[in-house]
């Protein structure tokens, strides 16, 4: 797991065009954590993350406010 992801539940690369909210992404996990920044930075989300859904973190048990 990258360690953006043990961070923040949504992160995003200084420069990026989208953010993440899963660390199964194969685009996230190229974050290195040097250039990750927590929260949406108000970008569209990544359609990796948007294709693999929540799956990750309710597997893990975490329950987010408006889901």
């Amino acid at each position: 797991m990258p360690i953006s992801a043990m961070m923040f539940s949504t992160w995003y690369s200084q420069g990026a065009k989208v953010h993440h909210n899963n660390p199964q992404c194969p685009t996230a996990r190229r974050i290195h954590v040097r250039h990750c920044q927590g929260g949406t930075g108000t970008l569209p989300l990544c359609r990796h993350c948007e294709r693999l859904g929540w799956s990750y973190w309710e597997r893990k048990g975490v329950e987010f406010a408006g889901r």
